[in-house]
């Protein structure tokens, strides 16, 4: 057992005030994390991406349990508490977590989108062909332009020129997927099957 009392805790912020709430505990001398994520955008049809937090409302806050300064974190405006609430000192964050985080994010502080268990597999690629489930572009197709954490942009013509539509990869299926030397392929509702593309 692990008896350092320096340990990642769990911090609770105000509506909106993370960003905020991590500066001002900084300047407090306090070490604070708030993971990161890509999430993709289509703004006038303009496709892009944003960092935005894994864990809204959260922040992950390094000290000593064991030092009663640790409660100027509470004092500090935009935080609305330690978790759980109902303890006197605040439990800390499994030993490891945190650290595979930092290890895992990338000079941004942004962590990769299969880190939480997401099967990069199950992920759609560039120029992968899918069709629409539901929504005002039902049974309609599109080409993959880009998919981040769950959110596919596809490339959909549109009375003859090209336009971005953002959705979900849960409301959409693939007609033709190709990654590497491998094609997969699937009919109409069908279930998905690969085959080998032919060399050459």
């Amino acid at each position: 057992m692990d008896h350092n009392p320096v340990r990642w805790h769990v911090a609770a912020t105000s509506p909106q005030c993370e960003a905020a709430a991590k500066t001002r505990l900084e300047r407090q001398g306090f070490r604070v994390m708030s993971p990161l994520k890509w999430e993709c955008r289509v703004d006038h049809h303009i496709i892009g991406r944003r960092a935005v937090s894994i864990f809204t409302g959260y922040l992950l806050v390094r000290f000593n349990r064991l030092d009663a300064g640790w409660r100027a974190i509470v004092n500090t405006r935009g935080i609305a508490g330690m978790l759980p609430r109902h303890n006197e000192i605040p439990s800390p964050v499994k030993i490891g977590f945190v650290e595979r985080m930092i290890e895992a994010s990338d000079d941004q502080g942004v962590l990769p989108n299969d880190f939480f268990g997401i099967d990069d597999d199950a992920l759609y690629h560039e120029g992968d062909i899918l069709r629409f489930l539901d929504g005002a572009m039902f049974d309609r197709t599109g080409t993959v332009e880009t998919c981040i954490d769950r959110t596919v942009v596809l490339r959909v013509d549109c009375f003859g020129r090209e336009i971005p539509v953002e959705t979900t990869i849960d409301k959409v299926e693939p007609i033709f997927r190709g990654c590497g030397s491998h094609v997969a392929t699937a009919g109409k509702r069908g279930r998905l099957s690969a085959s080998r593309r032919s060399p050459g």
